[in-house]
């Protein structure tokens, strides 16, 4: 158990960094394709040269829920990794982490497939050669963000399971 608490230390430093990088690749660059740099979005191939102020905001909060779950999710995991290196592995809040985890990296998962299938939509709205239709975007990538939450919600529900068992436990003996 100690060597996990030992390993946790550098999952902790990973994860900040890991968020800081989210917040600053994530966001800046959302920030950086939405406002800040506007020649990024008129050289987009769906928007044919005209991009407004509208267009502008709706592609920006098309991909904000993607990067709020994104972070959430690193946060989650943050948590969990300093619960971890404090050794409270078989704890309610550390079984409640695994399944937030869990629902933080389905969210996730599926508002970017949400975000994918609509920005070229709204990327066409001002297209003089017609705005693209909503369409249906899935990858192996999304696949496995949904897959790897379902997992951490099995593992989540396992360990508030165990939790429970070894409290009833602990009251027999």
């Amino acid at each position: 158990m100690s060597s996990l608490m030992k390993k946790a230390k550098f999952l902790i430093l990973g994860l900040i960094c890991f968020i800081v990088l989210h917040l600053y690749f994530g966001f800046g660059n959302l920030l950086n394709y939405s406002f800040l740099d506007r020649q990024l979005m008129i050289e987009n191939q769906f928007t044919n040269g005209y991009v407004s102020e509208r267009m502008r905001w709706l592609h920006f909060f098309a991909w904000t829920p993607t990067n709020v779950a994104g972070l959430f999710a690193s946060s989650i995991g943050l948590y969990l990794a300093y619960q971890a290196h404090r050794g409270n592995f078989f704890t309610i809040g550390f079984g409640l982490g695994l399944w937030y985890l869990g629902v933080a990296v389905i969210i996730a998962g599926l508002t970017d497939m949400m975000a994918r299938s609509i920005v070229p939509h709204i990327l066409s709205a001002e297209n003089p050669a017609g705005q693209v239709p909503i369409s249906l975007f899935f990858s192996a990538e999304i696949f496995g963000l949904v897959f790897c939450g379902f997992g951490f919600l099995a593992m989540g529900n396992t360990m508030l399971e165990a939790t429970r068992l070894s409290e009833e436990n602990k009251g027999f003996v």
